[in-house]
């Protein structure tokens, strides 16, 4: 009976201590360092969080000062999306000039690609002349299959050759050799004129002189030199005489 007693007493007071420290006050919150726990915890965030904002801000402040930047500077990729789009619609309209009957051709001099054929003579790289375009002493253009040449030649001669240029196959020229002929050039209003010094009228050696106005000239691949209008098939000139012209 004492021991049963003695066993209650000893369940009785571990209740009574449980009761009393649940009763009782939190305790203050320990220090680490001087600094309370939740000292501690809000540092600790801030310190994981402040880098990131900070990279955060300078990435934002970095693509606003590259608005600025030119396009080309900035998008690179975005270039080359761009001409390849052009590549494609140069090659559509390559395309079409081939498709319509007309070999390739070119736009203007400064656009054109000098290329060296012979020991005294350049090919603009294009068998046509467009308003403006012009031939300087040695430069030609050349047919699409490489055969015929249209030179202006440092004599002032402008002169069709079939095959490689030598005496032997000329087959057409303008007769305007020796006489101080400077440059030919195809005129916005579809004449081609051999000058001599300026391009004034009082300097004009020879002319084709088409009865209405054309669009461009094409060194053909029968080594007719044809001035056609803008809808690439009317001739309305031809070193080839015939049809009327």
């Amino acid at each position: 009976m004492p021991r049963r007693t003695t066993l209650f007493g000893e369940i009785q007071k571990t209740i009574n201590n449980v009761m009393k420290e649940a009763s009782a006050p939190p305790p203050a919150p320990r220090s680490v360092g001087g600094m309370s726990n939740t000292t501690l915890i809000v540092t600790v965030i801030f310190a994981i969080v402040a880098p990131i904002l900070i990279m955060f801000l300078m990435s934002k402040l970095s693509s606003h000062e590259h608005d600025s930047v030119p396009m080309k500077g900035r998008y690179p990729g975005l270039h080359r999306s761009l001409r390849g789009s052009y590549a494609q619609r140069r090659a559509a309209m390559l395309n079409r000039r081939r498709r319509d009957g007309e070999p390739r051709g070119g736009s203007y001099n400064r656009e054109k690609t000098l290329t060296r054929i012979g020991p005294n003579e350049t090919s603009l790289g294009t068998n046509i002349l467009y308003g403006g375009d012009r031939l300087y002493p040695n430069q030609s253009i050349i047919s699409n299959n490489g055969r015929y040449h249209a030179v202006f030649q440092t004599d002032g001669n402008f002169v069709i050759y079939d095959g490689p240029r030598s005496d032997s196959n000329p087959i057409w020229a303008s007769g305007t050799q020796n006489k101080g002929g400077t440059l030919a050039q195809f005129g916005g209003d579809g004449n081609l004129v051999v000058f001599a010094g300026g391009t004034s009228p009082e300097d004009v050696l020879w002319q084709s002189n088409p009865k209405e106005g054309g669009n461009h000239v094409v060194m053909g691949n029968d080594g007719d030199l044809q001035t056609k209008k803008s809808d690439r098939t009317t001739v309305i000139w031809r070193t080839k005489k015939g049809d009327g012209l």
